[in-house]
């Protein structure tokens, strides 16, 4: 109902009434993830690495280069897509991060 809507919403604007009303709720234990956040942006820094290798390989071997001067690039464009995603990882995480606690201290009343 739209009078029971209300009093919920000044219920969870009030401070205290808030802190009375989260008493009120079961207690709920959320499990623990084992993968720490780790599976999604190996996957998608794997595929991407997997991508641009072949794509350096493929171009190299397009390009008549020896086998030894094939397999150095491949594996320096390795090396520095892991620094690349690494570091693509870590400026989106600290920015997610930011953002998530600016919009906090926002809507904190």
């Amino acid at each position: 109902s739209q009078s029971g809507a209300a009093e919920l919403s000044r219920k969870v604007h009030d401070p205290a009434e808030f802190a009375e009303l989260l008493r009120t709720l079961p207690r709920h234990d959320e499990p623990k993830s084992l993968d720490g956040g780790v599976v999604k942006p190996m996957v998608f820094g794997g595929l991407d690495g997997i991508i641009t290798t072949f794509a350096v390989v493929a171009g190299a071997i397009g390009a008549d280069l020896t086998p030894s001067q094939v397999l150095i690039m491949g594996f320096c464009n390795l090396i520095a897509d892991g620094f690349s995603m690494g570091f693509g990882e870590y400026t989106s995480g600290k920015a997610e991060m930011e953002y998530t606690l600016n919009e906090r201290r926002r809507e904190e009343w």
